[in-house]
């Protein structure tokens, strides 16, 4: 007795059929790309001011210490 998932090709799962004519590809690579720059644009104004605030703190203050 078959199992009724097996095709009569002897294939288990049944092909996925997909119409690319739906999916908008340009729209979300062009989504996807505009995301990448801000988010390294965003890192990588976030990693200046983390330099500017370590320099401020650890130079700046090293200045008004009097040993």
């Amino acid at each position: 007795m078959e199992s009724p998932a097996v095709d009569d090709d002897g294939e288990c799962f049944s092909p996925i059929l997909l119409n690319a004519t739906s999916l908008n590809v340009e729209v979300y690579y062009n989504k996807a790309v505009n995301y990448t720059l801000m988010v390294t644009f965003v890192s990588s104004v976030a990693v200046f001011i983390f330099i500017f605030y370590v320099d401020f703190i650890f130079i700046g203050l090293s200045s008004l210490w009097i040993p």
